[in-house]
């Protein structure tokens, strides 16, 4: 996850306290197996494990966990300040965020499509064409 300011001639990349560059950083140590419980089963020795969640619910809690770490870096970042949040991701994620998001100058469009590996030229291009 990155956090740029554009102005018309520029981009540049923020530092961000507390912004995950990646889910995994924020997940790190949380398995699937946290989610599972264990007892005794009747008149055996061995445990019997049964879970919660499936893995799809597991994903899905951890993409919203992730969201809500980066909502609350950036929206700790832009408060008091007044520029336009432009996102950039696919529709999905950015439709969660959306419904996360705090910060009130958060603009209506997005850049869609995943920017992992996009230069920060083409990033600037078209987040200008949203504001």
């Amino acid at each position: 996850m990155r956090l740029f300011a554009c102005d018309k001639s520029s981009i540049q990349e923020l530092k961000v306290e507390n912004l995950p560059a990646t889910m995994d950083e924020v997940i790190a140590g949380k398995s699937i197996d946290k989610q599972l419980q264990r007892h005794s089963g009747a008149g055996q020795s061995e445990s019997v494990f049964h879970g919660h969640q499936g893995d799809t619910d597991f994903e899905k809690n951890n993409q919203e966990h992730f969201l809500r770490v980066v909502e609350s870096a950036v929206s700790k970042y832009l408060q008091g300040k007044t520029q336009p949040l432009v996102l950039a991701g696919v529709e999905r994620i950015v439709s969660d965020y959306r419904h996360l998001n705090s910060y009130n100058h958060l603009a209506e469009g997005f850049a869609h499509g995943s920017f992992d590996r996009i230069p920060e030229s083409e990033i600037h291009s078209q987040a200008r064409e949203l504001v």
